[in-house]
């Protein structure tokens, strides 16, 4: 995963999955909002959900997205949520506000 700085506390990153589920973030990180979209490059459908999300019987599980589709949640904590790719080395960009302390 890589994150890069934005501003505004808005910031970034991407997960690249195989066939076995990965967390968007090996950290807490409790978020105001994150949009997760699966890459325009994808061939194939990507799904995301907590730790238990599988491809099972093709389809596990989760919000299933095609290339390019995305999915925003709000008040959450991204290191609980993971996606899964039907393709290996395919996968989510996404782009998050961090939870301001005042």
């Amino acid at each position: 995963m890589s994150l890069g700085e934005g501003g505004n506390h808005i910031k970034g990153g991407a997960v690249t999955s195989d066939t076995s589920a990965q967390v968007l973030s090996a950290t807490a990180l409790p978020v105001e909002e994150i949009h997760i979209q699966a890459r325009h490059g994808n061939t194939q459908y990507v799904i995301i959900g907590d730790a238990d999300v599988t491809l099972t019987g093709g389809i596990g599980p989760g919000i299933v997205l095609a290339p390019g589709e995305a999915w925003v949640m709000r008040k959450v904590n991204i290191a609980e949520i993971y996606v899964v790719s039907a393709v290996s080395g395919e996968g989510v960009g996404f782009i998050y506000q961090k939870i301001q302390i005042p």
